[in-house]
């Protein structure tokens, strides 16, 4: 099975920019939404090399959303996707099966400000299949946390003494 992210640009404006060539100009186009336009669509999706069907992972009514990580956990046919709002102040990390086709939010965080993608990229999923790793600064400090599979708490691994 492959895991994509599906980017629909139809609706986003094209930008045009005028590059050197050698000696001579050239016109380079491509999508960019300036403030205010139509953004990319992003969907994601699973597809099956068994039996040649794609899979929609319902990432939310929000087509204003951000989905910046995708990955498969090390020991099942679960996809792990990372969902952040607009604001940028909301993140979900969602498991989809691909065997029976259905999805869970397993972690959620919230922020005043904004909750930042290093968090993410911190991300562990660890080879037991059992839990995953992930840092937050739910605390107002940057603090590791152990997660069971289904996004129980099982720890918090660091704390602000150090130990």
């Amino acid at each position: 099975m492959l895991a994509y992210l599906r980017f629909d640009e139809s609706q986003v404006p094209t930008y045009h920019l005028q590059k050197w060539n050698g000696l001579y100009l050239e016109d380079y186009q491509y999508k960019y939404p300036k403030a205010g336009e139509n953004n990319s669509i992003v969907s994601a999706h699973v597809y099956s090399l068994a039996d040649h069907k794609t899979m929609t992972i319902n990432t939310g009514e929000d087509e204003e959303q951000y989905l910046p990580r995708i990955q498969w956990l090390p020991s099942n046919y679960t996809v792990s996707l990372i969902r952040l709002n607009r604001l940028q102040n909301r993140l979900d990390i969602i498991h989809y099966n691909a065997l029976n086709a259905t999805e869970s939010i397993v972690y959620s965080d919230t922020s005043q400000t904004y909750i930042d993608l290093k968090q993410v990229d911190d991300l562990a999923y660890l080879s037991d299949g059992k839990s995953f790793i992930l840092s937050s600064e739910k605390t107002g400090y940057r603090h590791l946390y152990h997660y069971a599979i289904d996004g129980k708490l099982i720890t918090q691994l660091t704390s602000a003494t150090g130990q």
